[in-house]
């Protein structure tokens, strides 16, 4: 598969994300100018919201083509991480989606963190649905097809009580 096709699957992915988002309610993706600078100024002291529009923009401009992927899905990723940290409904599954996309550029170029960011996308999907959310326990199911065998040796036992608890 050539980096053009891995980065259009990839931009494919990230708007299927930002699709999910807007049915979920989320605000708008397009920020220009003052908007822009307020929201990553929000962001950057905290404001729960503010980080989680910065990451649908984000992915908006993977999704289009007019953030390049991998710097794109970097930033994503430092904005998903800090909207996670607020536990917000979707903010680990939003977060999960990113990490996925990284691993998969990650595991493109052969570069070993795709394994580590892989098994951390099992541990996100995890933990939610342990809580009971039928949307993770899904994603689970779905990863756990997906990701390489070598990732998961070390949870597949978690993982398959959790699917089976939840499914019950």
């Amino acid at each position: 598969m050539s980096h053009e096709t891995t980065y259009a699957a990839i931009g494919a992915y990230a708007q299927i994300v930002v699709r999910q988002c807007q049915r979920n309610g989320a605000r708008t993706l397009q920020l220009d100018g003052d908007e822009l600078g307020e929201t990553i100024e929000l962001a950057a002291f905290g404001d729960h919201d503010a980080q989680a529009r910065l990451v649908r923009h984000i992915l908006h401009g993977v999704g289009d083509g007019s953030q390049p992927a991998l710097d794109g899905l970097s930033k994503a990723e430092m904005m998903a991480r800090l909207a996670a940290t607020s536990k917000g409904p979707g903010d680990m599954l939003t977060l999960a989606s990113v990490l996925i996309m990284r691993a998969t550029v990650a595991r493109f170029a052969e570069d070993p963190i795709a394994r580590l960011l892989e098994g951390e996308v099992l541990a996100l999907l995890n933990r939610a649905a342990e809580t009971g959310d039928e949307a993770a326990a899904d994603a689970l199911q779905r990863a756990v097809d997906l990701v390489p065998c070598e990732v998961l040796a070390a949870c597949r036992e978690s993982i398959a009580e959790t699917a089976t608890m939840v499914r019950h």
